[in-house]
């Protein structure tokens, strides 16, 4: 089960946290598609999607206003579903969440 830091607690009320894996990507990606038409500082898109030849999703990197990769989903290639969430601090740090990690598995 997913839940929320302290620090965000603190800062009063908000969104509940959600309670499963596939709430947790559908938030994600509302959060990524809500910022698919802007561009960083130097011009580029702030969303990138890479997909396979045949057009599946693979990976898809968002970007803050200064290019820097903040948040990934990654792909699995035979089901088409996320497989993991990587977001990225501002100081580089890096923390992954797949479905089982997130389940408590």
């Amino acid at each position: 089960r997913l839940r929320p830091s302290t620090a965000a607690a603190a800062k009063g009320p908000t969104m509940p946290a959600p309670t499963t894996w596939a709430e947790y990507v559908r938030r994600t990606m509302a959060s990524i598609d809500k910022r698919a038409h802007l561009v960083d500082q130097r011009g580029n898109p702030r969303v990138v999607r890479t997909c396979s030849s045949s057009g599946v999703p693979l990976i898809v990197d968002l970007m803050d206003w200064r290019g820097r990769r903040r948040a990934r989903l990654a792909y699995d290639a035979a089901s088409g579903e996320v497989s993991s969430v990587t977001l990225v601090s501002s100081d580089g740090r890096e923390i992954e969440l797949g479905q089982s990690l997130a389940q408590g598995d």
